[in-house]
């Protein structure tokens, strides 16, 4: 270990793959700096505290989102189901490649119940996330409902898939979420 210089951008990144895989109480900011080649105290140069980094970790997976899944959910020059189509494919193709599922989905089950600002900053992603939904369907309010069933439905699966990974849970549940929405369009 030695105290190199990393980006910040890149400590983000090495943070919230050790969150996610092993989870916000079982990682330490020792585990985060021996992982980035840093010393333990260099990291409070980049981050006052370990929520600030998970923090950053969820925001940089947000904007990730709102960069390359969900402003697929609100491009008009697609039809409904050609949007909807794109949005569950880019949706499959980026927790295909993660392993151990989604960060805030595993977050979540570590937080207690009231939850406070980390909670607060999960709950805008799966907001913006249910959103998008809803807005390839239609928008109205049943359709923000069942948008929100859809979101849950999907963490479900990558927390599931985390035991039963040949099982493809995570891609039947997207087909399932594909074939309802391609039922609600026609209507």
């Amino acid at each position: 270990m030695g105290s190199k210089k990393i980006e910040k951008d890149e400590l983000i990144e090495i943070a919230g793959r050790l969150f996610r895989i092993n989870g916000y109480s079982n990682t330490s900011m020792q585990d985060i700096a021996e992982a980035a080649g840093l010393f333990k105290g260099s990291l409070y140069h980049y981050f006052a505290n370990k929520d600030l980094l998970l923090i950053a970790a969820i925001m940089k997976i947000h904007r990730h989102f709102d960069e390359h899944i969900f402003c697929l959910a609100y491009d008009d020059t697609k039809n409904q189901s050609a949007r909807m189509k794109a949005f569950v494919m880019a949706i499959f193709e980026f927790f295909e490649r993660r392993e151990c599922g989604c960060l805030m989905g595993n977050v979540l089950l570590e937080l207690p119940q009231a939850g406070g600002e980390i909670a607060a900053v999960i709950k805008s992603y799966f907001d913006d996330w249910a959103k998008a939904f809803a807005a390839m369907l239609g928008g109205g309010k049943g359709d923000e409902a069942l948008a929100k069933e859809w979101v849950g439905n999907i963490q479900g699966a990558l927390l599931i898939e985390k035991i039963y990974p040949a099982d493809k849970i995570l891609k039947k549940t997207l087909d399932k979420i594909m074939a309802e929405a391609e039922q609600r369009i026609k209507k």
